[in-house]
């Protein structure tokens, strides 16, 4: 599972199952925030960087690009339309038999 732009999402805790890799990424100042305030209650791995650099798909992907579920919360209606559609093209080419939840609006 990948969170994309968490920022102080508490998902983790709240799910009952960690039989799973579960990622967060965030831009790195929030990061190193949630590091300092959460140090060792974090148990999961922790990415500082924007999704719009997509070289965060290949450093999470390096054990395998199946399977995943993509979690993409507050985060779509702060970039630019080309910048979300290449974001989803990325995401499309390079993660298989993989799911994408998002929300939407109005």
């Amino acid at each position: 599972m990948i969170s994309l732009a968490c920022g102080f999402d508490t998902r983790f805790w709240r799910i009952n199952n960690k039989n799973y890799k579960y990622i967060e990424l965030d831009l790195p100042e929030v990061i190193a925030l949630k590091k300092e305030l959460l140090n060792e209650q974090i148990n999961y791995e922790l990415r500082g960087c924007s999704v719009l650099d997509l070289a965060w798909i290949d450093k999470v992907t390096v054990n395998g690009n199946s399977n995943i579920l993509i979690i993409a919360e507050g985060i779509f209606m702060y970039l630019a339309k080309q910048d979300v559609l290449s974001l989803f093209q990325a995401i499309s080419q390079r993660f298989n038999d993989s799911q994408i939840t998002l929300e939407t609006g109005t």
